[in-house]
């Protein structure tokens, strides 16, 4: 069985700023707040694997969260979104983030993001490893929904994930997938986003 938790980010600067650049923004302060009330959800999973988006908003949503796996690494799979321009990361620089968890070397941020949700998904289930909490982004979970129960491209499918929501899907030793949570985002009840 694979156990798999999706995290997205806090509000982030650039969805109450329109100044900021959404390539990379830092969390709002509603935005730590919010990551810092993922603690208590948290705080009994100890999964076997982390994975956290190199992006700024979800890497500092990993550290608020105070979560502790067995290993903990970046992986550029889970970077957001690259909303049709393949090339949008390209120039960022996630050297300063080697002290915090295994950087991933690999050029998979230049994919496709269905591509890399589907390639996401395959690490996951080719995995040794049980348990997966992953620290990523809505576009990029939209579309690992697509991907996870293979649904085509001919529907416009938007599979909504609010700021710090947890959703829960399971792969079963058969190969089965399931859908346990989605978008639960109940331990942020008084700090709602609106943007």
């Amino acid at each position: 069985m694979k156990y798999i938790w999706l995290i997205r980010h806090g509000q982030s600067m650039s969805q109450i700023d329109s100044t900021v650049s959404g390539l990379n923004p830092p969390l709002s302060p509603l935005g730590e707040e919010q990551a810092r009330a993922l603690v208590p959800r948290v705080k009994d999973l100890h999964p076997d694997v982390i994975f956290v988006s190199p992006l700024t908003r979800a890497c500092h949503t990993y550290q608020l969260s105070q979560i502790r796996g067995k290993k903990v690494m970046f992986n550029k799979c889970a970077m957001e979104s690259n909303w049709g321009r393949e090339d949008v990361y390209a120039e960022l620089d996630f050297t300063p983030l080697a002290n915090i968890a295994k950087l991933d070397q690999s050029d998979n941020h230049l994919l496709n993001t269905r591509v890399r949700a589907e390639l996401l998904i395959e690490q996951i289930a080719t995995s040794a490893h049980e348990s997966f909490v992953v620290f990523a982004h809505w576009g990029i979970y939209s579309q690992v929904f697509k991907s996870f129960f293979n649904t085509s491209g001919d529907i416009e499918i938007r599979a909504l994930h609010e700021n710090t929501a947890i959703s829960k899907v399971i792969i079963t030793d058969e190969g089965i997938r399931q859908l346990q949570y989605w978008n639960d985002h109940g331990h942020v009840p008084e700090l709602e986003n609106s943007p």
